[in-house]
């Protein structure tokens, strides 16, 4: 018997594929975001196609610096990152890595600041911030935890 057959038969009842169950399960499943509050999935709203999309970058490219940059100093690090030629695509992901560890790791946000500030300034790389920044601000902000609130206030209140 065909979907069509039986939803003739009975037109209460409806056929769920395994597609859509997925689908079902997957929202209902709490979000494990780094930004965004339990519960939230942008990827299931067709508005926010663009803000899930940086925010699995920014995301991605925190652990990123994490593994790469761990826990050096901060010298250390600007000097990395201002002696060595990084190509416009790297420093992207770079700055959205730096960008995530402000708002998500608060005790080293200076750090992280300091860090997109010397990239950005090395590679010129300013509208990839403001983009990035753009899309945190208009569409991702009442989605967000508290916490990262705050820290998106300091980086406004330090990049002014």
């Amino acid at each position: 018997m065909t979907e069509s057959e039986l939803l003739t038969r009975n037109p209460q009842s409806t056929l769920h594929t395994p597609h859509q169950h997925s689908q079902q399960q997957l929202q209902q499943q709490p979000s494990t975001s780094l930004l965004l509050n339990p519960h939230v999935r942008l990827e299931s709203r067709p508005e926010t196609f663009t803000a899930s999309n940086l925010i699995n970058s920014l995301e991605t490219n925190y652990h990123s610096i994490v593994e790469r940059f761990g826990n050096s100093p901060l010298a250390e690090t600007t000097q990395y990152l201002t002696n060595n030629i990084i190509d416009p695509k790297e420093a992207k992901h770079l700055i959205d890595g730096f960008l995530c560890g402000v708002l998500v790791d608060a005790p080293n946000a200076e750090k992280h600041f300091t860090c997109i500030k010397t990239l950005a300034i090395s590679t010129d790389q300013w509208m990839s911030l403001l983009t990035s920044f753009n899309i945190l601000t208009l569409e991702c902000f009442p989605f967000m935890k508290h916490s990262c609130k705050q820290q998106l206030l300091y980086f406004i209140d330090e990049t002014l």
